[in-house]
């Protein structure tokens, strides 16, 4: 290996500079080539997930569970304050109702804009 930088360093200047070019394009190709397998093998494991799950869910049953999601959504933020019959029935066993005379109206302080 002396032996060779001993041989670099008597040659002249521009063929120095060469040697260097061609040793970085070599060396930058295969940092390159690295890399771009690297990026190669993580948008293969994307495809293979996006496979896998395109094979268990389709577009139209993504859709189909995203409206479904919504409509429990709403149903249950809509229709959590209106208890069914059973619930109405518990609630009245633990909280007795009040009678029509003792309800007292709520009077507005300040007014909200």
């Amino acid at each position: 290996m002396r032996a060779y930088v001993k041989k670099l360093q008597n040659k002249s200047e521009e063929s120095r500079k060469q040697i260097l070019f061609f040793t970085m394009v070599i060396s930058m190709s295969l940092v390159a080539g690295v890399f771009i397998y690297g990026l190669g093998s993580q948008f293969r494991e994307i495809a293979k997930k996006e496979e896998a799950q395109n094979k268990t869910t389709g577009p139209f049953r993504l859709m189909a569970d995203s409206i479904s999601k919504s409509y429990k959504n709403m149903t249950a933020s809509a229709f959590n304050s209106m208890p069914n019959k059973q619930d109405r029935e518990l609630l009245n066993s633990v909280v007795p109702e009040i009678p029509e005379g003792k309800q007292i109206e709520l009077i507005v302080i300040d007014k909200q804009q």
